[in-house]
């Protein structure tokens, strides 16, 4: 019902390498339906992230971008009670840190799927993000919801998960 009252549509691309930390962002980018579309490029070699607008921030090792990070979380232990990554975003690169809030199963229109649930609360922003990672499907995300500076609610479920064997790994 909020996408006919006010329509929101982008496209998110991150693209990188898996390297011994997890996954490295090198380029990342959004494109809007308004328009209003951003670039940045991650430059490992002098440790920065240069944006299409022409600022640049300092690069910090094991830094994710707005949409890999969702995937890096799935590759690092979650042990204990947080979480964090630093992230670049249009401010910079800010360290974003999840609350492990505990395990729970989702009933998604894949079926019901143990997850275990992660909070994140910018001490800088209004916006929050809550993220469910699938136990049993390799930590995948199968539920996030964003609430942005406004209090506009932004909530995915994952309606399937496809893994693709490769060379006897996922």
């Amino acid at each position: 019902i909020f996408w006919l009252l006010k329509p929101v549509q982008m496209t998110n691309v991150s693209k990188g390498e898996i390297v011994a930390g997890g996954f490295r962002p090198n380029e990342f980018s959004v494109t809007r339906f308004n328009g209003k579309n951003e670039t940045a490029a991650f430059d490992w070699a002098a440790n920065e992230v240069r944006r299409d607008n022409g600022e640049r921030y300092p690069l910090e090792a094991g830094t994710q971008d707005m949409l890999s990070m969702f995937w890096q979380l799935a590759l690092l232990p979650l042990n204990g009670a947080t979480v964090s990554l630093p992230v670049a975003t249009g401010k910079g690169v800010e360290l974003y840190e999840f609350t492990i809030v505990g395990r729970e199963t989702l009933d998604l229109p894949l079926g019901a799927v143990a997850t275990v649930h992660l909070a994140n609360r910018q001490p800088s922003s209004k916006e929050s993000t809550d993220l469910w990672l699938a136990l049993e499907k390799d930590k995948l995300p199968v539920r996030m919801r964003f609430i942005d500076r406004k209090g506009n609610v932004f909530d995915q479920l994952a309606e399937s998960i496809a893994l693709e064997e490769k060379e006897g790994k996922r």
